[in-house]
């Protein structure tokens, strides 16, 4: 039973509020561990098919993508099958977003052709590029597509396709990313070597999830959660460089998703992902080095964001009040995701945003948790050269006229928004004032990590008589003090008492250290009247 978890009686009471309801319910939410590999269709046969080469001295190629999940989940295959099995004849190639562009362009053929590949193996890409892979398939190369972004209608003649999604696969967990995809072929792998060193790369997993947006439940969140715990105790070697040059000791998502993953992903966003993946796999005496190389770009990178972020907000067409569509001169194409994701941020609707620097015009799409960005975008396809991502995100190239006709489409016809919701608010948590305190913040506590897909835990409170109502001393934010330990907080908003009771608050309870005291503070984001 759920109360076995955790005596703390609101554990169930916030587990409800999710919808977990059940045992069954919990284990899937957090499953004690990760499914068989074979779950994610067909790793068996592609770990068979890489028996294969490496008995017959075959060359393998990775082909992976120049964003962090893309080098983590090419690293970790070819260094699981460089250094732990002790393959050499392999080769990685990264692609530059400049020269070979996303996936299997007709460049990243000609570089796949140049280095004569007996197996393919395709990371974090593949899934979209049919005609690539017919080529490839036709020089008599064996290809391998290990990839999570969002099934075509048509699937690659791959010989075989590694995918959570795909419709044969067995796993409940659809959306993670490619580096967890590729992390369980590696434990296929290391079965059949009889190795058992695949923890070694759990840490590189758990970032990938995070900078990649999955959601933090089910297998995602026991990777993340087993990710955390790793690095208190052993660290990845190259994750704790940056933790120890960043000066920043604390082990939760923040680290993960804000310190460690903008360093990996700059190079690739700036020129090539080569300075990432050379981090990775130079030895330990360079890496303080190489560390602070990093560093630089993503010094660089955030100077770029800021100045283009002004510059795509003040070029801005909102369609039917539902999305939000920036087209931005001169814009480096691979800060359009970070713009889009601020633009996100800002208007809180899907946000599209088109790099225009020349005949062929590169974008990036970010959405809200609520909004299917793939499934829309996919509706569209016909206006788009190159479209591929997932419900959070996507990345596509579009000629200037096309993208004209794609913005009259979306201004004069009435598109059915409702079609791509995905429902994520969940039923706030109805409490007393009186509840809010050490017991209800302990089990908060019990339930982290929170992100994508498990967001942190609203409470609605219902006040029933008259409280203090005050002010800060400069008149800008308005506190409600609701007990002896918590007070409510509106930030930047200044409200009179209310004329009749009772009245709602709706908000999230928060911890604060405050001149060495901790005390509690019930941030309000919604004000309502009645019991409701």
């Amino acid at each position: 039973m759920l109360h076995t978890i955790s005596t703390n009686p609101y554990f169930i009471k916030l587990l409800q509020s999710y919808g977990i309801k059940s045992p069954e319910d919990y284990r899937l939410f957090d499953p004690p561990s990760l499914l068989p590999p074979e779950s994610i269709y067909d790793i068996e046969n592609a770990s068979a098919l890489i028996l294969k080469a490496i008995k017959k001295k075959h060359k393998i190629l990775i082909y992976g993508d120049y964003d962090a999940d893309g080098i983590l989940s090419s690293y970790i295959l070819y260094d699981f099958l460089s250094n732990k099995i002790g393959y050499k004849n392999i080769a990685i190639h990264l692609p530059s977003r400049f020269k070979e562009g996303y996936g299997l362009t007709e460049k990243a053929l000609e570089v796949i052709l140049k280095q004569s590949p007996n197996l393919l193996i395709t990371v974090d890409t593949g899934i979209t590029f049919y005609e690539t892979i017919d080529k490839i398939r036709k020089r008599k190369i064996d290809v391998i597509v290990v990839d999570h972004h969002s099934l075509p209608a048509k699937l690659p003649p791959a010989n075989v396709i590694v995918h959570p999604q795909h419709p044969k696969s067995k796993t409940p967990y659809k959306q993670t990313s490619a580096t967890s995809v590729a992390y369980r072929l590696l434990i296929k792998l290391a079965k059949l070597f009889s190795i058992n060193k695949t923890e070694d790369y759990l840490d590189l997993v758990g970032l990938s999830l995070v900078t990649d947006v999955m959601p933090i439940t089910g297998e995602n969140r026991y990777l993340i959660k087993k990710t955390l715990n790793k690095m208190k105790h052993t660290p990845h070697p190259k994750l704790a460089t940056i933790m120890k040059q960043a000066g920043y000791t604390k082990t939760d998502l923040f680290l993960l998703g804000n310190i460690i993953g903008p360093r990996f992903n700059a190079p690739g966003r700036l020129e090539t992902p080569i300075d990432t993946l050379n981090y990775l796999l130079e030895d330990e005496k360079n890496s303080e080095e190489l560390a602070k190389v990093l560093d630089q770009k993503n010094t660089k990178r955030q100077q770029l964001t800021l100045k283009y972020v002004k510059i795509a907000s003040e070029n801005i067409k909102v369609i039917q009040n539902q999305i939000v569509i920036s087209i931005v001169k001169d814009l480096p194409e691979g800060i359009a995701g970070l713009i889009a994701s601020k633009l996100v941020e800002l208007f809180q609707k899907p946000v599209l945003v088109f790099a225009q620097n020349g005949k062929f015009i590169k974008g990036s799409a970010r959405s809200t948790a609520s909004f299917n960005i793939i499934a829309f975008l996919e509706t569209l396809r016909d206006y788009f050269e190159e479209l591929g991502g997932h419900p959070q995100a996507a990345g596509y190239t579009i000629s200037d006229t096309a993208l004209k006709k794609l913005i009259d489409f979306l201004e004069k016809n009435t598109i059915e928004w409702n079609k791509f919701e995905i429902k994520t608010e969940t039923a706030p948590l109805k409490v007393t004032p009186d509840e809010l305190g050490d017991l209800l913040f302990e089990a908060i506590e019990v339930l982290k990590p929170y992100g994508p897909g498990f967001e942190y835990p609203r409470l609605e409170v219902t006040v029933k008589t008259p409280l203090e109502i005050y002010y800060d001393k400069n008149n800008s934010h308005t506190f409600i003090r609701l007990n002896n330990k918590v007070k409510g907080v509106i930030w930047n908003k200044i409200i009179a008492p209310p004329s009749q009771y009772p009245f709602t608050l709706t908000g999230k309870l928060k911890r604060s250290l405050f001149n060495g005291s901790l005390s509690y503070l019930f941030v309000v984001d919604k004000i309502g009247s009645g019991d409701s």
